[in-house]
């Protein structure tokens, strides 16, 4: 899918995480993740989807006036994450692109 015909559709698909993280305050990068895969390749779904989560995460922890109680409640889990990512981008390139669907759909069943 080129850049014309992806913007549209990565916006829409932004539009409703971001209403989902609104209301709820989790779940953008799953359905960022589950539905543009469903357009492109999971990996480029999962980079498009890293700097809007860090950024909506801060904010979040911004906007609740707490950010080193949530950095003290949550440091471990910021740690693992960036880990994951680190790892998961070493490997993630010899996987081909049905298998990352496979991944992908796993870990939304999980969630």
């Amino acid at each position: 899918m080129d850049f014309h015909s992806l913007w549209p559709v990565a916006a829409a698909v932004f539009l409703l995480a971001g209403t989902i993280k609104g209301l709820v305050g989790i779940g953008l990068p799953t359905a960022v993740v589950g539905l543009l895969s469903q357009f492109i390749d999971p990996r480029q779904a999962i980079a498009l989807m890293l700097l809007p989560m860090i950024v909506s995460n801060i904010f979040q922890a911004y906007r609740s006036r707490m950010i080193i109680r949530a950095l003290k409640r949550f440091w471990p889990f910021i740690i693992v994450m960036a880990a994951g990512i680190l790892i998961f981008t070493h490997y993630a390139a010899g996987f081909s692109p049905t298998a990352m669907k496979g991944v992908v759909g796993a870990t939304m069943i999980a969630f």
